[in-house]
């Protein structure tokens, strides 16, 4: 099956079973209709610090205090009316909230986090459960292509299993990336090579969610399936990345204009963005599933002579 055939695969499967659309839908409803968790006194205390060393600067003649007096401003842009709920959307596992984008109004229902230890269990708790939701939304997905009964028993066991697989997966990957950042900050000119290495290897690990959900592969089997898949079908494979990301990026501008234009618009919004986004989930399910066996019978084939 070429790109555009797995892409059109992707979508009739959601035309057929709408269902699958149903986690991203309330993960994003909950996003925009649950109170809002602001780390609004945080970021003032880190403001309040910030200036401070900006005043000094500025007094002993040190370097050029302008820096941090962007940083300052970017932080009371941003960061400050953000809200953290927006975690639990795992978009590396295809499930996004649109709604995350809404600031925090002061009209708003909003919790506030004032300690550092508080915002650190809050964003480790809403990315684990994010995981889990985005977890139990591929194995739903992968269920449906391998057209599949779903009992509750078996898929809650498989459930946490590929939860625990995907969360280690996701762990090294944000440490790589973490090392990765800090390591280019730290070679000055070796910056680019560092981060396109990066790139690289991501873009070889693209399938370690459909490798765990689909064909059941623990975390080091998982990657190295991605690997393989990627490698025997680099074009194909960078073709369809290209082409998804294309697509929920230029569509994402277009539900996020619409947010802020009423309920009625921003619930629209979001059945459709979670209506494409699980399309284009399923097109990287279908791609996953034929290349893998693909190279499967290629490599039984070489076997056999």
């Amino acid at each position: 099956m070429g790109v555009i055939d797995t892409l059109s695969e992707g979508f009739r499967l959601v035309f057929r079973r709408p269902w699958l659309a149903l986690l991203p839908v309330l993960v994003d409803l909950s996003v925009w209709r649950a109170p809002k968790l602001s780390i609004s006194p945080i970021v003032s205390q880190l403001i309040g610090w910030l200036n401070g060393m900006a005043g000094a600067l500025a007094s002993t003649g040190g370097a050029d205090p302008d820096a941090v007096t962007a940083l300052v401003q970017t932080l009371e842009e941003t960061t400050a009316r953000t809200n953290l709920i927006g975690l639990i959307a795992s978009s590396r596992l295809g499930i996004s909230a649109i709604s995350a984008a809404l600031p925090i109004e002061v009209g708003d229902r909003i919790i506030e986090l004032s300690q550092l230890w508080q915002m650190a269990f809050a964003s480790l708790a809403l990315v684990a459960l994010g995981i889990l939701i985005g977890t139990a939304y591929l194995l739903l997905i992968a269920q449906s292509i391998r057209d599949e009964p779903i009992a509750l028993a078996p898929f809650v066991r498989v459930l946490f299993r590929s939860w625990a697989s995907l969360a280690l997966i996701s762990l090294v990957i944000g440490c790589a990336f973490v090392s990765a950042v800090l390591a280019s900050s730290l070679v000055g000119i070796f910056a680019v090579f560092a981060l396109l290495a990066l790139g690289w290897a991501l873009l070889y690990a693209s399938f370690f969610p459909q490798a765990v959900t689909l064909a059941g592969h623990k975390p080091l089997n998982a990657v190295l399936s991605s690997l393989l898949v990627v490698r025997s079908s680099l074009w194909p494979t960078l073709g369809l990345l290209v082409l998804v990301n294309l697509l929920d990026t230029g569509l994402s501008l277009i539900w996020y204009r619409a947010i802020g234009s009423g309920s009625a618009v921003t619930f629209v919004a979001i059945l459709a963005s979670a209506f494409v986004g699980t399309g284009l989930t399923a097109a990287l399910f279908y791609f996953y599933r034929d290349r893998s066996a693909a190279l499967r019978s290629l490599i039984m084939a070489q076997g056999k002579t």
